[in-house]
């Protein structure tokens, strides 16, 4: 839907970058805005670039922490020095950005697929919640 929403606003070289990319997110890029996707710069980091979590569901959250680095790949991968300089100067000095090779890699590596079910048992499993539903929707991590 963001894609849909941001396409008319979009000129060609626009480099957007997506936190996270994850499970296919140059595929839906570019499946959203079409023969438009092929004039920008589609870059695809694996996660978020800090530990944060939300205060009030949509509208309020706390960084924790800033990460030490992050990958992200780029495509067409003839931009990503243009890129990957120009999302590294808005982050700072970190996390640093750590180039990979394809968005393929970044799917394929998402660390939320491996910690975010582990989370979600822990808080869910039959030895910590008895079933009932609650009165207020649950943040993720918290409370």
């Amino acid at each position: 839907e963001y894609f849909e929403k941001f396409a008319p606003y979009m000129k060609k070289g626009t480099v957007v970058g997506v936190m996270p990319a994850r499970s296919g997110g140059d595929i839906l890029f570019a499946s959203k805005l079409g023969d438009k996707a092929q004039d920008m710069v589609f870059v695809g980091f694996e996660t978020l670039p800090w530990a944060c979590r939300f205060s009030e569901w949509g509208r309020k959250a706390t960084i924790l922490g800033t990460k030490n680095n992050i990958l992200a790949a780029v495509t067409p991968p003839s931009a990503k020095s243009k890129a990957l300089g120009t999302l590294q100067g808005l982050l700072g000095v970190f996390p640093l950005i750590n180039e990979s090779p394809n968005n393929l890699g970044i799917s394929l590596r998402n660390p939320g697929m491996v910690v975010h079910p582990g989370v979600m048992y822990g808080r869910w499993g039959p030895e910590s919640w008895d079933g009932k539903p609650k009165a207020e929707k649950p943040l993720f991590y918290q409370g």
